[in-house]
């Protein structure tokens, strides 16, 4: 099954949400699951992105 997660609270950001969402992806994919994610650029709690992310429209992790 193709699954997409469009949620704010995805890793590098911090926090329970965080850590639930992903380990319910990673359980997903390990039962056979194809799974993606889409989401914002982390910007927690300071609000301004980190360098790695800075003038980037997209960045997809393969």
């Amino acid at each position: 099954m193709k699954i997409l997660f469009h949620t704010h609270y995805y890793l590098p950001e911090t926090g329970p949400a965080t850590k639930r969402i992903s380990g319910l992806a990673e359980n997903l994919k390990e039962d056979g699951h194809q799974v993606e994610i889409l989401t914002g650029f982390p910007n927690y709690p300071s609000g301004i992105k980190p360098d790695g992310y800075k003038k980037r429209f997209i960045w997809k992790k393969k």
